[in-house]
């Protein structure tokens, strides 16, 4: 592909920052295979590690791409449940506020936290495509500045996501906070639409239970071994005094 001059001429710097648990990499627009990117890199692997000892498998960070499943995880892991809600939600308003067809800008990577706008060039004369990028620019800066400015710029986390940390992970049935290792299933049975996957859920799933690892739960109960079956523990509710 033939590079515009005015991509030629523009300075394309790449910053790195590093921020506590995070790997993070936020890069401005570039041309890869005639298309054109900008992207922030954050790996939530890591924060969910560092910051609470959890373990996800990584082909269910997805399921943090649905709201429904972010609202019930918000009392057990919310400054995580935050950090997703800010960048999802970011994306929708941008999307409509700088008239973006849809779904060209989104979340890539849900594990990595990579989110960018990306479009094809060709055909674009040079006035054409500064006047893309920088819209493109302008509405992933905008979610990019409001994500980092959540999380916290420089070597602490912000005042407000630290007080969610604070609040530890709750586990549904769990009285208190979490005091050992994690290990969160989105949905049980598996459902991630590939049965090998699930397969490898289920196995780790049984492996963590049967060498006591950690504590396995899902948003909605815990998982027991039992007579060496899996076994859903739903929370009991508690019981309402009549005034």
């Amino acid at each position: 592909m033939h590079t515009p001059r005015a991509i030629q001429e523009m300075p394309l710097p790449t910053y790195s920052l590093s921020l506590v648990c995070y790997e993070l990499y936020i890069s401005i627009p570039y041309i890869y295979n005639g298309v054109i990117r900008s992207r922030a890199d954050l790996r939530m692997m890591k924060a969910l590690k560092h910051s609470h000892n959890l373990w996800i498998r990584p082909e269910q960070y997805d399921k943090f791409l649905d709201q429904n499943i972010r609202k019930k995880l918000e009392k057990i892991i919310p400054a995580i449940v935050k950090d997703y809600d800010i960048v999802c939600n970011g994306i929708d308003e941008v999307t409509k506020k700088y008239g973006l067809p849809q779904g060209e800008f989104k979340l890539w990577d849900s594990d990595l936290m990579r989110f960018g706008a990306k479009f094809k060039a060709d055909g674009m004369s040079d006035e054409e495509l500064l006047k893309v990028i920088e819209q493109r620019f302008r509405a992933v800066s905008e979610v990019s500045f409001r994500f980092f400015s959540w999380l916290g710029f420089g070597t602490k986390f912000s005042p407000e996501r630290q007080a969610l940390l604070e609040k530890g992970v709750r586990v549904p049935g769990l009285p208190g906070r979490l005091r050992r290792s994690g290990f969160l299933v989105m949905d049980w049975p598996p459902n991630t639409g590939d049965p090998r996957k699930d397969e490898k859920i289920i196995a780790d799933v049984k492996e963590h239970l049967e060498r006591d690892w950690a504590e396995v739960f899902t948003p909605e109960g815990r998982l027991k071994l039992v007579n060496g079956e899996i076994v859903f523990v739903r929370p009991k509710r508690r019981k309402t005094t009549k005034p």
